[in-house]
C-alpha cells in the first residue's frame, strides 16, 4: 500500500456527509412539494397555473410556517446522518437553499410578493439550523455520550 492512498475512514465520512446534505435537502423538498400539491389539488390537470394574485397573504405565512417546520425536520435529519460536524453540513444546506433563493428572487420577481420571498427564504435557514441545533443538543444530553463518571454519579 502506497502513502499517497487514500484513507478508507475520511473517503466513508466525506461520503456519509454528501449523503446527510442530499437526504436533508430532498426532506425538505418532497415535504414543500406535497404541501402544495395538497393544497392546489384542485388546480392539478388544468392547462394554467393559478393566478398568484388569488394566493392569500394567510396562505403564504402559513406556507412559510411548514417550510420553516420541513427546514427544521430535515435539518435535524442532516446532522443526524452526519453524525459529525453537524454545523458544516448545515451551513452547506443552508448555502444551497440560500443560493436558489436568490435566483428565485430574481426569476421570480413579479409572481410573488418580495415579503414572502425573503420569509421563505428566512424561514429555511432558520429551520435547518433549528433542527441542526435540536440534533446536537439531543446528541450532547444522551447518555450513550456521557462519560464514565457521569453514569455512575447518582441522578
Amino acid at each position: 500500500m502506497t502513502d499517497n492512498a487514500p484513507d478508507f475512514s475520511r473517503i466513508m465520512t466525506i461520503m456519509r456527509g454528501v449523503l446527510a446534505v442530499l437526504v436533508g435537502f430532498m426532506v425538505i423538498n418532497i415535504a414543500v412539494m406535497a404541501f402544495f400539491v395538497i393544497a392546489f389539488y384542485d388546480q392539478l390537470g388544468k392547462s394554467e397555473p393559478p393566478d398568484p394574485s388569488a394566493i392569500s397573504a394567510a396562505f403564504m405565512a402559513g406556507s412559510i410556517a411548514f417550510g420553516f417546520i420541513a427546514a427544521a425536520v430535515g435539518g435535524f435529519l442532516t446532522a443526524l446522518i452526519a453524525g459529525r460536524d453537524e454545523w458544516k453540513y448545515a451551513c452547506v444546506i443552508i448555502g444551497v437553499f440560500l443560493a436558489l433563493s436568490i435566483m428565485n428572487i430574481y426569476s421570480a420577481r413579479s409572481q410573488e410578493p418580495l415579503w414572502a420571498q425573503i420569509g421563505n427564504t428566512l424561514a429555511m435557514i432558520g429551520g435547518i439550523g433549528l433542527g441542526t441545533f435540536l440534533r446536537v443538543r439531543f446528541k450532547a444530553t444522551s447518555p450513550e455520550n456521557a462519560t464514565l463518571s457521569d453514569k455512575s454519579s447518582p441522578q
